[in-house]
């Protein structure tokens, strides 16, 4: 949803996945635009020019993606700190000084809090943004935002 609710507001966007799911995020993709937007996709929506779905494993190559990007947005994908280095290498191979990131997390009690020192340790501001300030309808949420973005 985050990927589709940027593209709604004008962005082009990038969503990564793992390779052996991305037929089905793409799927998923098409099938949540058409409903939201009440039009066929494949007539009105160019997927591969607007909104495209990139294989990424963290950790790995990202030569193949449109890097660096000026905003990472990422929904629950702080979820271990078994996968925390593999993250963090891949928000520096795809980051730039100019890069502004927003993760959006519930905590669960993994471990996740390694994630945000790891990323001050290799030169990322880390700011949690306070409950008062996300929007009213998720003030009593267990999810934590962050703004994170290079010194």
């Amino acid at each position: 949803m985050v990927a589709i609710t940027t593209w709604l507001l004008g962005s082009k966007v990038t969503a990564t996945e793992l390779s052996s799911a991305i037929g089905h995020t793409e799927k998923c993709i098409r099938e949540n635009i058409t409903k939201i937007t009440n039009c066929n996709t494949e007539k009105h929506i160019n997927l591969g020019k607007n909104i495209e779905v990139k294989p990424l494993k963290w950790g790995e190559n990202t030569e193949h993606l449109s890097k660096p990007y000026d905003i990472i947005l990422g929904s629950d994908i702080v979820y271990h700190q078994s996968l925390c280095n593999d993250l963090i290498k891949s928000i520096c191979d795809i980051s730039s000084k100019n890069t502004v990131m927003y993760l959006a997390y519930k905590p669960r009690g993994f471990g996740e809090e390694i994630f945000f020192d790891s990323l001050a340790k290799k030169g990322f501001l880390v700011f949690k943004i306070p409950k008062c300030e996300h929007p009213k309808e998720f003030f009593n949420s267990d999810y934590d935002i962050y703004k994170i973005d290079l010194k």
